[in-house]
Formats: C-alpha cells, sequence, structure tokens
C-alpha cells in the first residue's frame, strides 16, 4: 500500500511537472519550459519531454539572440551583450543546435558584444586604472572565453598586459626593499601579467613575535 502511494505521489509530481512546462512553454516562456523539462528527464526519461526540451532551448536561443538585435539597434549595448552571455550559457548544453536563422544572426551581434567589451574595459583603464579594468574584464569572462570572442580576448589581455608591464617597471624602482609585503605584493601582480624579469621575494616569518613587535610573556616569579 505505501509503496502504490509513493509510485501514485512520482507520477502524479511528473504529470504536474509536464504540464507546467507545457503551459511555460505555450506562454512563450522558453528558458522556464526548458528547466522544467530538464528537471522532469532527470527524475523520469521520456522520448516526449526530451523533444520538447530541445524545442524549448532552440525557442529560447532564437529569442535571446532577437532580443539581443533588438536592444543593440535601440542603444541598450549593456543590456544586449547580457543577452548573448544567456545565450552562450544556453548553448553549452549538450544534445540541442541552434537554428539555422539564430545561427545567421550571431556575427553581428558578437562583432557588437565585443567592441562594447573592449570599450568599456580600456575606457574603465584609462579613467580609472589598471586593477579596475582587470576586474571589469573578469566579469565578462564567460562571454570572453566564448570562441567567437577570442579576437577580442587576445587583444584586451595584450592591452592590460602592456599597461601592467609599464607601471611594473616603475612598480620596481619605486618599491624599497624595506617594504617586504609590500614588494611581495607588486612583484607577485607583476608576474601575473607576464613580467618575466620580476623577482617575488620570500615573505619574512610571521610567526616569529619579535618580527610582529610581539614581546613574550615575562615568567610568572614562583611563590616560595
Amino acid at each position: 500500500m505505501a509503496l502504490a502511494t509513493v509510485i501514485s505521489a512520482g507520477c502524479g509530481s511528473a504529470r504536474y511537472a509536464t504540464a507546467t512546462a507545457q503551459d511555460e512553454f505555450k506562454a512563450g516562456h522558453y528558458l522556464r519550459a526548458a528547466e522544467l523539462y530538464d528537471q522532469q528527464l532527470g527524475d523520469h526519461p521520456d522520448d516526449a519531454a526530451k523533444a520538447m526540451l530541445d524545442k524549448a532551448r532552440r525557442a529560447a536561443r532564437r529569442d535571446l539572440v532577437a532580443e539581443a538585435t533588438a536592444q543593440r539597434t535601440a542603444g541598450e549595448r549593456a543590456a544586449a551583450t547580457q543577452q548573448l552571455g544567456q545565450f552562450f550559457l544556453l548553448r553549452e548544453t549538450r544534445g540541442t543546435t541552434p537554428e539555422p536563422a539564430t545561427t545567421a544572426a550571431l556575427p553581428a551581434e558578437i562583432t557588437a558584444a565585443g567592441e562594447y567589451i573592449e570599450a568599456a574595459v580600456l575606457d574603465r583603464m584609462r579613467t580609472v586604472g589598471l586593477a579596475t579594468a582587470d576586474a571589469l574584464a573578469r566579469t565578462f569572462d564567460p562571454l570572453l572565453r566564448q570562441r567567437e570572442l577570442a579576437p577580442w580576448r587576445d587583444d584586451l589581455h595584450a592591452r592590460l598586459s602592456e599597461r601592467a608591464k609599464a607601471k611594473c617597471q616603475s612598480y620596481d624602482s619605486e618599491v624599497t626593499t624595506s617594504e617586504p609585503f609590500l614588494r611581495w605584493a607588486v612583484a607577485t601582480y607583476c608576474k601575473r601579467w607576464g613580467a618575466t624579469d620580476v623577482v617575488v621575494p620570500p615573505l619574512p616569518d610571521l610567526r616569529r613575535p619579535r618580527f610582529l613587535g610581539h614581546r613574550r610573556p615575562s615568567r610568572m616569579p614562583s611563590r616560595s
């Protein structure tokens, strides 16, 4: 009896998930529908649900690229770049290829996103500094790691590295050996940017009380 109840509950849950996914798909919420179909397949593999999952993913990709195009045309480049990032995130799931129309629209959006990212990062480097530009570039990592954006990724890395190496030369002459922690931080940072002539000095032993300025506790006099 208990087993039958569990089976019945499981079937009911699966039917509810299927109905909900179908409702989301009919409403045009393709990303949500794909998520629900994917969950359903994890619990109860089903050919019909798999076919709907593929269909929902294709529709979601088509809409993401279309939204990116519309936002770029309206001058909302940041939003368009975000939509393209969602597209690539969905593309990384296996088993589904985009429709030809979606693939044909991609090059223009990729170029626009690459140019937007590069301009934003370089502007941040000029107006604020290298560290903040590097931090901004890292926020675009999910997009920049895509093979289609390799030209902008490589150019950005070269431009940031060039500025970092120039900075490292001035840092090397400004930071003295009497500042071991600052020198260590600078040298480590410069190594990250490929400054091969930088030597990362060893840090002092932090465990020594004399380095931290602590005094050893004096021995309490024994009571006789």
